[in-house]
């Protein structure tokens, strides 16, 4: 989104009587569970002690089939609760 989207955005909810909602969702992708079931098997890259183990993967994948659906639930629940919530 260009600079200029955003002024122009900006001006005509205010113009309008418009609530603004704004938010950094740079690293959303990262917080957001996943659906789907992954795992892996530890190498040395995970501690010595967890060498050869399971790990149960929680967070969603970049490239996952459900990535981008696990990112916007993610992001949808985030934004109700906010906007649900008081504004002080």
């Amino acid at each position: 989104m260009s600079h200029e989207s955003v002024r122009i955005s900006l001006t005509s909810a205010a113009l309008n009587g418009l609530l603004v909602c704004v938010c950094d969702i740079h690293n959303a992708y990262l917080q957001a569970q996943t659906s789907d079931k992954h795992y892996v098997i530890c190498g040395p890259e995970f501690g010595i002690e967890n060498v050869r183990k399971t790990g149960i993967i929680v967070r969603a994948l970049y490239g996952g089939k459900s990535a981008g659906a696990d990112y916007w639930r993610h992001v949808r629940s985030a934004m109700s609760r906010e906007l649900t919530s008081p504004v002080l």
